[in-house]
C-alpha cells in the first residue's frame, strides 16, 4: 500500500495515516519537511502531477511498489540523489530516498527496511 502526499494541505491525512500505520513521528515529520520545501518552491496549490513532486510513503508491499513507482517516474535506484536512515530501532530503518525525475519534478520514497511485522492488518 502506498500514501502519496503533494501539499501541506494534506496535513490532516499524512496525521491520520501515520497514527494508523503506527509510523514513527521522525517520519512524519520528515514528510512535513519535504512538503513544506515542495509548496514554498512551487506553490500550495498545484496538483500531483504538475510541477513540484510529492512524496510516497510505502506501507506495505515495498520492494513491489518501491518498483512501480520508480518504472512511473522513469528513475533507477543510482538515480537516487539522496538518501538517509530517518530512523533506526530493533532492526527497523524508516529511510527517505529523493530522485529527480524531471526537471522541475521531484520524488521522495520513504519505506521500512528491516523488521517486517504484521502491524499494518
Amino acid at each position: 500500500m502506498v500514501k502519496t502526499y503533494w501539499t501541506k494541505k494534506q496535513n490532516i491525512q499524512l496525521l491520520n495515516d501515520c497514527k494508523t500505520y503506527n509510523i514513527p513521528l521522525t517520519v512524519e515529520e520528515e514528510i512535513k519537511r519535504v512538503l513544506n520545501v515542495l509548496d514554498l518552491n512551487y506553490g500550495i496549490e498545484r496538483s500531483l502531477e504538475e510541477d513540484g513532486g510529492c512524496v510516497f510513503l510505502l506501507i506495505s508491499d515495498e520492494e513491489k511498489e518501491h518498483s512501480k513507482i520508480m518504472k512511473k517516474y522513469f528513475v533507477d535506484k543510482e538515480d537516487c540523489e539522496f538518501k538517509d536512515i530517518l530512523v533506526e530501532n530493533k532492526g527497523e530503518q524508516w529511510i527517505p530516498e529523493l530522485y529527480i525525475s524531471a526537471t522541475e519534478y521531484s520524488i521522495t520514497i520513504v519505506h521500512q527496511r528491516g523488521r517486517k511485522e504484521k502491524m499494518f492488518n
